[in-house]
């Protein structure tokens, strides 16, 4: 069962020893003739590992399995990823619109699937995206945070507030509109669908049991999925006041190895490698930070908890689309259901900009 196909991201390694250790217990119930308890335990192994569920387990479950029943050690679980805390020192401005940063960036971009770019305030006199964060937060302007499936269907595994749209990050925008123009010159075999993108997200998150659990931002496998939308590349600003400490605050973007079908598992570590973990970076959310990834199966992510009480985390996400139009399926309040052309870019060329602009 290849996770890619569904949707899901494989479970999360901590979950699956006793994802399995329930499993085992089950089947022992199950030999006692205590049918209702060992339903009860299939149950919850089935909830910490979906994989436990499907008709052909993954090869790391089987030789977890395997292990336990003869009483071996299991591979240990793997450290935590590196983390890019905050540069030192920190960069020039506007370093990224030299002539020669395109051209890095971009390789960087399509050798790693994500790319992080400090330094990325809006040029003055811009009024600081902070501040208008903080104002719309002090207006209401933010609920809590949904998702929802083709079906309809919404999960809770995600603890922000988000407000679609906020006054006051024009200038923000636009940066980011700028940078996004220059990097598809600079790669187009990989960022030339580019053509519009939605409008700004703003999401907060305080302190909570969880951040975002692991996703991506376009469940799409090759141009397949139920869930595929037009989203070709995502950025994310981070904002913060004084020195983001994330140690003591948690609240790191966590990038993960791209997510592949079972079927080409095999060229990866097999199981020593998944039971190993495949997180590839911590990322601080530290102020005037923008990190730039791949909206698809190349970069898994999620947004780990923010662990320090009165500690806030403000982030601006604009996802970049290509000519597709906004899905069927998408509920408006849970995405925005507007797309727009770039800042710069002729609305009336439709080889700029893609597919007429959809309604809110």
């Amino acid at each position: 069962m290849a996770a890619a196909e569904f949707g899901w991201p494989p479970s999360p390694p901590e979950a699956r020893e006793p994802a399995l250790r329930s499993y085992l217990a089950a089947e022992a119930l199950c030999d006692a003739g205590d049918l209702p308890a060992a339903i009860k335990l299939f149950k919850a192994a089935y909830s910490l590992a979906w994989e436990l569920e499907a008709e052909a387990w993954p090869e790391w479950a089987g030789a977890m399995l395997a292990a336990l029943r003869a009483g071996a050690p299991l591979p240990p679980l793997a450290s935590p990823p590196p983390l890019l805390a905050a540069p030192r020192p920190p960069p020039p401005p506007q370093w990224w619109r030299a002539a020669a940063a395109p051209a890095s960036l971009a390789a960087t971009l399509a050798s790693r699937q994500f790319v992080v770019l400090d330094g990325f305030a809006p040029p003055p006199p811009s009024p600081p995206p902070l501040a208008a964060a903080r104002a719309a937060w002090h207006a209401g302007a933010f609920s809590a945070a949904r998702l929802a499936a083709a079906g309809g269907e919404a999960h809770r595994n995600r603890s922000d507030a988000i407000a679609w749209r906020p006054a006051g990050l024009e200038p923000l925008a636009a940066a980011a509109d700028a940078l996004v123009r220059r990097l598809r010159a600079a790669c187009p075999r990989l960022l030339a669908p580019i053509a519009r993108r939605q409008r700004p997200m703003l999401s907060r998150y305080a302190r909570a049991a969880v951040g975002f659990a692991r996703h991506v931002d376009n469940h799409c496998l090759a141009g397949r999925g139920e869930r595929c939308n037009g989203r070709v590349l995502t950025a994310v600003y981070y904002m913060c006041e004084g020195e983001w400490d994330a140690e003591a605050y948690g609240g790191c973007l966590r990038v993960y190895r791209p997510q592949q079908p079972t079927e080409g598992a095999e060229e990866g570590g097999g199981a020593a490698e998944e039971a190993a973990g495949d997180a590839v970076a911590d990322i601080a959310p530290v102020d005037g930070r923008l990190v730039l990834f791949f909206s698809d199966f190349r970069c898994p992510h999620e947004v780990l908890p923010v662990k320090k009480e009165g500690v806030e985390r403000w982030a601006v996400t604009l996802w970049y689309w290509n000519s597709e139009p906004i899905p069927e399926w998408w509920v408006d309040g849970v995405h925005d259901c507007t797309l727009v052309p770039l800042e710069g870019e002729d609305p009336s060329c439709d080889e700029c900009v893609g597919a007429p602009e959809q309604p809110s």
